[in-house]
């Protein structure tokens, strides 16, 4: 959102010189000495602008005074976000705020930091900057750090990045009083399990007594961190954890019961055991959860989540052995607000599909449902050719559709049964990364099927095949009212004759909203565009 009254302000360039963008030093325009608002109505207004539409939010920083101390704190409340690139000059205004020791070692390795200037380290910031951080993500952090320093990774440069990563962890625990979502992803951070240190200080009961939001992700040591939380922390929102100790589970659980309104559980981590049953001590409150990559072997019932009737979301996501002695104690209650349900990639095993709990818990939710997410076993859709049929007729109220399907034949046979979803947008078909499946042949052979609502549909993942030909016939087949398109295409697909296709097509509406290259696929020697087409 850019706003007229700020598009005549001279560029931030040319005011802050060889300063960081976020290190404010005020030099207020003339020409705006009367827009005088109070602070609480200029938040309003830059609450509505994009945080990281980072030109407008300098040009509200030299309009006037107030306008520049509210601004700052809107910069600064998730400083290493702002930017899609690590910033290298944010942590130079970081080291302003280090004491004496911590610059002398600083200037001591002088050859890591000789293209900064002493200068722009030493002298005092204009602002408490720390003060008004809202969100510490430890990962964020390490990267700019790592573009701060060479690119070089011997033992001594990295263990610098160690000393470094401490000394500018300390400083944001010690004066950032009012965190709100702190996220401790140390999983790629050499020797990060050593940032646990934090638990034992005393600024820590201050800068964490606030927060909202807590995620950890680490392979080491989590229990210890964990139950450093634990001593801090009592009015948590959102818990993500995601590990591979069996032990972690131990600690998380006490966490979640120490909580007086927990909202959003994600647990991502393959020995679950006993946290699940403790969910039921926030039944009263929560409203997310997600679980990946668990291994629910030899877990109990998971009565603890059948205990929340207040869920919005139950996601299961990349998990083995759900069964129906799991799922029977979700099948037996009704959820009566709850608006999405995925069940994606699940692997049994062998073992039998619980599809009666499914259909079950579908048919006690199918009046608030409208987002639902399938894919189940690898040939799910074969082995159960009415799998989808029973479970869609229990769906007329769904809006979004994601499914994860293995085989070109199952996408045939769900899409059919499309028809049934009445109020049905968005379709979103998920492929399995290495397998190769022809788009085109798809496209002609759903086309029919699709129903008169759908606006969206999206192909992720999997490697498509398309040709400009079956595009277009698609487009002239398709008899659903699309507003967007979206896949990623292997190949070379040429963008002048996919704006050809698009005027021949649909009556002459649409136009190429995105093209560009994906690199997930770089080590595979694949040429792999996402192509967005929008049709509005």
């Amino acid at each position: 959102m850019k706003m007229k009254m700020f598009q005549k302000v001279r560029k931030p360039s040319r005011i802050y010189q060889n300063h960081s963008p976020l290190e404010v030093v005020p030099k207020i325009s003339k020409t705006s000495q009367n827009v005088h608002l109070p602070p609480e109505i200029i938040q309003k207004i830059l609450g509505c602008l994009d945080e990281r539409d980072v030109q407008t939010l300098y040009s509200c920083v030299i309009l006037n005074r107030i306008w520049c101390n509210t601004t700052v704190e809107t910069l600064w409340k998730r400083p290493f976000h702002l930017s899609l690139k690590p910033s290298t000059k944010l942590i130079i205004v970081c080291f302003t705020f280090l004491d004496d020791s911590q610059k002398a070692f600083l200037e001591i390795n002088n050859h890591i930091h000789s293209k900064h200037s002493k200068e722009s380290w030493q002298s005092p910031a204009a602002y408490d900057y720390p003060k008004y951080m809202r969100e510490l993500d430890i990962s964020e952090l390490n990267e700019a750090i790592e573009a701060w320093r060479p690119s070089d990774e011997s033992q001594y440069l990295r263990m610098l990045n160690v000393r470094v990563l401490k000394h500018l962890f300390r400083l944001f625990i010690s004066r950032a009083t009012r965190l709100e979502v702190f996220k401790f992803d140390v999983r790629k951070i050499f020797m990060g399990h050593e940032l646990q240190f934090f638990t034992s200080m005393r600024a820590a009961s201050k800068s964490l007594q606030n927060l909202k939001s807590f995620s950890c992700r680490t392979s080491k040591y989590q229990g210890q961190l964990l139950d450093g939380m634990l001593k801090f922390c009592t009015n948590l929102e959102t818990i993500q954890s995601e590990g591979d100790n069996p032990h972690d589970n131990d600690h998380l659980g006490p966490l979640i019961r120490a909580q007086s309104s927990l909202k959003r559980f994600i647990l991502d981590h393959p020995y679950p055991c006993t946290v699940l049953t403790e969910l039921k001590t926030q039944a009263s409150s929560l409203t997310y959860v997600k679980i990946k990559n668990c291994d629910l072997r030899n877990c109990d019932p998971l009565t603890g989540i059948a205990a929340c009737r207040n869920l919005e979301t139950i996601s299961f996501e990349n998990c083995l052995n759900l069964t129906s002695y799991h799922l029977k104690p979700l099948a037996h209650v009704q959820f009566p607000h709850l608006k999405q349900l995925e069940f994606i990639d699940l692997t049994f095993n062998g073992r039998e599909l619980p599809v009666s709990n499914f259909i079950s818990i579908l048919k006690n939710a199918e009046q608030t449902l409208n987002n639902l997410g399938l894919g189940l076993d690898r040939w799910c859709g074969l082995r159960y050719p009415d799998f989808f049929e029973n479970i869609l007729v229990h769906c007329k109220t769904i809006r979004k559709f994601t499914i994860s399907i293995h085989a070109t034949e199952e996408i045939l046979i769900c899409v059919k049964f499309l028809h049934l979803l009445s109020q049905l947008e968005e379709l979103v078909i998920n492929r399995p990364n290495s397998i190769t499946t022809n788009l085109g042949e798809i496209l002609n052979q759903i086309a029919k099927f699709l129903p008169s609502t759908l606006k969206r549909l999206d192909f992720n993942y999997g490697i498509w095949q398309l040709t400009h030909k079956s595009l277009r016939k698609f487009l002239l087949e398709c008899s659903a009212p699309l507003e967007r398109l979206e896949f990623d295409c292997e190949g070379n697909l040429n963008w002048k004759l996919l704006l050809d296709v698009l005027k021949l097509s649909n009556g002459g509406k649409g136009y190429l909203m995105e093209m560009r290259h994906s690199n997930e696929r770089a080590h595979l020697n694949q040429i792999v565009a996402r192509i967005c087409l929008d049709f509005r």
